[in-house]
């Protein structure tokens, strides 16, 4: 089985603008890339106010 690169495209930010993506996914095909990925979330909340599911006082027990 053969080895294949890809890169991960952002999808908020400076660099998540239509002209941007073009750019860098033409370099990632310039530079032989495989494959490019994408994320399925196209809207993303500034700030996610739902209560941690799995404790008891709704706080995370990690740091992201």
């Amino acid at each position: 089985m053969a080895v294949t690169f890809g890169t991960s495209l952002p999808s908020r930010g400076e660099m998540a603008g239509p002209d941007q993506l073009r750019s860098v996914a033409q370099r990632a095909e310039d530079l032989g890339y495989d494959h490019v990925w994408v994320s399925d979330h196209i809207i993303l909340p500034k700030k996610v106010a739902s209560f941690y599911p799995y404790a008891a006082d709704g706080v995370a027990t990690f740091r992201p």
